[in-house]
């Protein structure tokens, strides 16, 4: 079953006023943590950048990460989306799971992206959740991919997940998934 992972690192970090994923904890950047545990997946990933996208090219492509600028970004995580799932395609026409992932979130443990990957083989839409928050990774399958090029604004696939509320399958997760938005959360994150 062919998969890929989209990582999203498009964002400008508005709230913190910089790069949220080069952000330095235990040693190193929260992206390189991340990349660290999609890495020892072997599925191919692809990265949208858009804010920063220097800065995040730079890590990406030291992490042999296919890396593609999306212009767009700006308008909001679904026009990320939107490219990704159209430039894994171009790469992949028969690729049938998608697993959404974003660059500012690195608490989610190796484990927790396996067995969302595990699930998606029996589900067409597998979404996580920590406590009452739900969201990503997500990981959708082909029968989705129209809908997810047809996003806007930046709701992520959020309308897809309530639209399909019944073909979605919610994985929980032993580790909180909070994302690094704030001075604050970044505080929250270097005590764990």
């Amino acid at each position: 079953m062919h998969k890929a992972i989209l990582l999203l690192c498009a964002g400008n970090s508005s709230r913190l006023g910089r790069p949220k994923q080069l952000l330095e904890w235990k040693g190193k950047s929260i992206l390189e943590h991340i990349i660290e545990k999609l890495n020892t997946l072997n599925i191919p990933i692809l990265a949208i950048t858009g804010g920063y996208h220097d800065q995040m090219v730079s890590v990406l492509k030291k992490n042999n990460i296919e890396t593609v600028y999306c212009s767009g970004w700006a308008s909001g995580m679904s026009e990320s989306i939107k490219f990704g799932v159209q430039s894994l395609l171009k790469q992949t026409p028969d690729l049938q799971k998608i697993m959404i992932v974003l660059s500012d979130i690195p608490l989610i443990e190796r484990s927790h992206y396996e067995a969302i990957l595990h699930q998606s083989e029996t589900s067409k839409i597998v979404i996580s959740q920590f406590q009452k928050v739900k969201g990503v990774p997500a990981v959708f399958d082909a029968a989705f991919f129209t809908k997810l090029m047809e996003l806007k604004g930046d709701q992520g696939a959020k309308p897809i997940i309530q639209e399909h509320s019944k073909e979605v399958t919610i994985l929980s997760s032993k580790q909180p998934f909070f994302d690094v938005d704030t001075e604050e959360d970044y505080q929250k994150l270097l005590d764990y």
